[in-house]
């Protein structure tokens, strides 16, 4: 049975966002026919959480509250999940190792200060690694609402993942 999927967005405010979408649904077709041919096994695949900002005064559609984010955390505690550090995750897959179907690794997008303000200290209170994922160019011009690079350095020396994103995101050029 053929599947339709329509997504509307303003193509004057987000110019570049048609392409990033054409790609990532192209990719996620991939990965569905992938898992339902059976060709991907529980070794060969990972969970990932991956977040934007932990705040309630940021976009709805990019963000968590940190009480909504708490409980994320809670649960995975609550019900035994292994949460691991995603280059241990990635490594495991790479060498065709088992990965338990409890792992899940947590990742951040772009670098938004409430990433340092609200999750930091929650993940280190539960115990929790993850990655942040950094788009340096707002960062070099120190603009608001985003991470500074000593913050970056405090997060990387408590053993945070720091990894590359993009130089300037187009959704904020």
């Amino acid at each position: 049975m053929p599947v339709s999927l329509e997504i509307r967005y303003d193509e004057d405010l987000y110019p570049a966002l048609g392409k990033i979408l054409s790609m990532n649904i192209r990719l996620f077709c991939i990965l569905c026919g992938l898992a339902f041919s059976g060709l991907i096994h529980a070794a060969e695949h990972g969970v990932i959480l991956q977040y934007h900002h932990v705040a309630t005064n940021t976009p709805a559609s990019t963000s968590i509250s940190p009480e909504d984010f708490k409980t994320h955390l809670d649960y995975l505690r609550d019900n035994a999940f292994n949460v691991i550090p995603l280059d241990q995750m990635i490594e495991s897959l790479r060498l065709g190792q088992q990965i338990s179907d409890k792992a899940v690794a947590i990742s951040f997008d772009d670098g938004y200060l409430s990433i340092y303000e609200e999750a930091f200290p929650l993940l280190q209170s539960y115990g929790f690694p993850f990655t942040v994922f950094i788009s340096t160019q707002p960062i070099d011009d120190e603009q608001a609402n985003f991470l500074s690079w000593q913050q970056i350095q405090e997060m990387s020396e408590a053993g945070v993942i720091i990894a590359n994103h993009m130089v300037d995101h187009p959704l904020y050029a």
